[in-house]
Order: structure tokens, then C-alpha cells, then sequence
């Protein structure tokens, strides 16, 4: 029986399998992608370290099948993430993935090399200064796991007196732009060009719900 509870530290090992599991515009992202380690660092182990409290998981018969990964304060998380995580980041791109898992350096230059964004990041911080991340296994989906995270994040941002949330996807994730529509997010921006080498027309989009 699938439980949501709060995210432990000792959570990391599972967060990053459903992550990478759900990473390629909410496809399995092993074809696109090889160094799991990695993928984790740059997109969701920064949370359960230093964010738990923030963030919940679901669990079936002691398995992490799905998260909810975030923060009340985006500004304060992206200098943190960089103190935190970038030296991370630097150490196994240049020590491990260049050797092990060269095909993933094109990945990692084409991110480097993407256009500044577009969105206009301080007033959207302003409206909506938490953010959030979340993933299901494909075989949990279509059970309401998403549906019960979603409600456990935003009742917590409630009590910490949030007054919104954002998100990113991008228009490749045809599963989970319906599931932020019916949860009553709205588009507010979308970049002139996608994340991935391989989809470049599959932009970006910014997804934001007020909480007051």
C-alpha cells in the first residue's frame, strides 16, 4: 500500500532512482542521459540534504515510488544550491562522467551553451517565491499519488504563509501539463527553445499557482 510521508535524508538513494527514471520530459532518461549520479546532483539531491522538511515522499512496502521536492524561498535555494552542490556538480563531471560516461559532456556542453532565459525571474520570485519538483514511477501513476503530494506541498507552503508556487516542465510532458492544469496552475511563460539537444522544439514552460 502506496504512503506519503515526509522526506528523510536517508530518502537520497530512492529520490534519485525515481528522478532518473522520470527525467527525459517525464521518460525514463538512461537513452539521453548515463550517469545517473550526476543527473541527481544537477537535479534533486540538493532537496532531501538540505531541504527534507520541505519535501515529501511516497512510499510502497518501503520503496520511494514518487516525491514532492522543494522550497519556500527559491532565492535562497539557488545561492545554497550553488555553495552546495556546484563544487559537486564540477568534481564529478571532470574526475568521473568525462571518462565513464563521455557521450553525456555533449549534454552537459548544449545545457551550458542554452540562451539566457527568457522568463522574467524576479517578478515571477515575487508572485510566487517557492518552487516545486514531482515525479511518479510510471507504474503509480493514475492512482492519485500526485494528487495527495500536491496537497500535502501546498497545505505545508500554506502554514509557512507562501503566497505561490512555480514550476518548470517542458511541452514534451503530455502526461503532466494536464495534472498542474487540473491542480489549478496556469502557464505564465514559455521559452523560445527546449531543454534537450534531441527535442529543441519542445520548449520550456513555467507553470505558477497563487496560494492566497
Amino acid at each position: 500500500m502506496v504512503k506519503i510521508r515526509a522526506c528523510r535524508k536517508s530518502d537520497q538513494e530512492g529520490i534519485m532512482n525515481v528522478c532518473y527514471k522520470c527525467g527525459y520530459m517525464g521518460e525514463d532518461v538512461s537513452d539521453h542521459f548515463r550517469d545517473e549520479k550526476l543527473f541527481g546532483y544537477l537535479f534533486c539531491l540538493y532537496y532531501p540534504r538540505y531541504e527534507p522538511e520541505h519535501c515529501f515522499v511516497a512510499e510502497d512496502n518501503g520503496k520511494i515510488v514518487g516525491y514532492i521536492l522543494g522550497t519556500p524561498d527559491t532565492r535562497r535555494q539557488e545561492r545554497l544550491f550553488m555553495a552546495k552542490m556546484g563544487w559537486r556538480i564540477l568534481l564529478r563531471t571532470f574526475l568521473i562522467t568525462s571518462w565513464r560516461y563521455f557521450p553525456d559532456l555533449k549534454v552537459i556542453l548544449h545545457f551550458l551553451r542554452l540562451p539566457r532565459s527568457t522568463a522574467p525571474h524576479d517578478e515571477i520570485l515575487e508572485k510566487y517565491p517557492a518552487h516545486l519538483h514531482i515525479d511518479i514511477l510510471e507504474s503509480y501513476q493514475r492512482r492519485g499519488i500526485g494528487t495527495k503530494l500536491m496537497q500535502c506541498f501546498e497545505d505545508h507552503m500554506r502554514r509557512l504563509k507562501v503566497k505561490g508556487i512555480h514550476l518548470g516542465t517542458s511541452e514534451g510532458n503530455y502526461k503532466a501539463i494536464p495534472f498542474y492544469k487540473k491542480m489549478g496552475f496556469q502557464i505564465i511563460h514559455t521559452e523560445r527553445y527546449g531543454m534537450w539537444p534531441d527535442a529543441p522544439e519542445k520548449r520550456g514552460l513555467i507553470f505558477a499557482k497563487s496560494l492566497i
